[in-house]
């Protein structure tokens, strides 16, 4: 469960502290448009933001739900489906969980796989004349995606570290 961070404060400065602290909660990626939640290290889809903090979110209180809802709705977002995809490895999203997963090396096909599984089903269907060991046609790699569950598929990118 989410916890809130206690801010103390004075009466001067309440009403300002009220209202960062929504940012306990989430933070805002400008370049890609996406909300992120600080405890599940993801992004938001702006269709499941209310449902989101009602289930996953149940200790928040009433009142900085309502805030990073009124938040959310000032902000450019992308649905998932908008989301980029990357066909080069790049640098760490912050605030984004980083995953263990495979990466195919079928030439250049690099596509990116979150279960050994996945990658296998992947990597079995390239035409694969001469490469019979279907362990050398991936490797072990570093990744994130911006949203997860049904939304991860094919949203996947590339590390480098």
């Amino acid at each position: 469960m989410c916890q809130a961070i206690s801010h103390t404060s004075n009466s001067k400065n309440s009403s300002s502290s009220n209202s960062d602290s929504k940012m306990e909660y989430v933070s805002y990626n400008a370049n890609h448009k996406v909300l992120i939640c600080r405890e599940h290290k993801c992004g938001i889809s702006p269709r499941s933001l209310e449902r989101h903090f009602r289930d996953e979110h149940r200790a928040m209180p009433h009142n900085a739900r309502k805030q990073v809802l009124m938040y959310a709705k000032e902000l450019p977002l992308c649905e998932p489906e908008q989301a980029p995809i990357f066909d080069q490895v790049i640098s760490a999203i912050h605030g984004l969980e980083v995953h263990d997963g495979y990466r195919c090396e079928y030439g250049g096909c690099n596509f990116l796989a979150g279960t050994l599984g996945s990658i296998k089903r992947h990597c079995g269907a390239h035409e694969t004349t001469g490469w019979n060991d279907i362990e050398k046609r991936f490797t072990a790699t570093k990744m994130q995606t911006f949203f997860q569950g049904r939304n991860t598929r094919y949203r996947h990118f590339h590390l480098a570290f």
